[in-house]
């Protein structure tokens, strides 16, 4: 997983996202969340096969929950600005990339 920060990439285990005015997109929990400030989907890649169901998401002050549907699963993200990060992506190692190409470059050679 990655997420960028400004020039700062976050990379490794964990959950994370991004937020665009109301709007949230968040990966976590085998899921990507898509919330519009009302409705929440979960979409989830099967074998080329995307599928998508709805279900509960919901944005309170600066932490941001999506519900795995069918299971009682959910991913937690804090909310810093317009990036999401789950407490273990927060605690991985974080490396400035000039560029989206440079932090290709550095995706890589990412070892986890």
């Amino acid at each position: 997983m990655f997420v960028f920060d400004g020039d700062k990439l976050h990379t490794g285990m964990g959950d994370a996202g991004l937020k665009k005015g109301g709007k949230i997109l968040g990966c976590g929990s085998g899921r990507i969340f898509v919330w519009d400030g009302k409705a929440c989907e979960a979409h989830e890649n099967h074998f080329g096969q995307w599928d998508h169901a709805a279900t509960e998401c919901k944005l309170d002050g600066a932490t941001f929950t999506a519900k795995r549907p069918g299971i009682d699963m959910s991913s937690t993200f804090e909310v810093q600005g317009d990036v999401l990060m789950s407490s273990q992506m927060k605690g991985n190692k974080v490396e400035k990339a000039a560029s989206f190409a440079d932090a290709k470059s550095k995706l890589a050679t990412f070892k986890h």
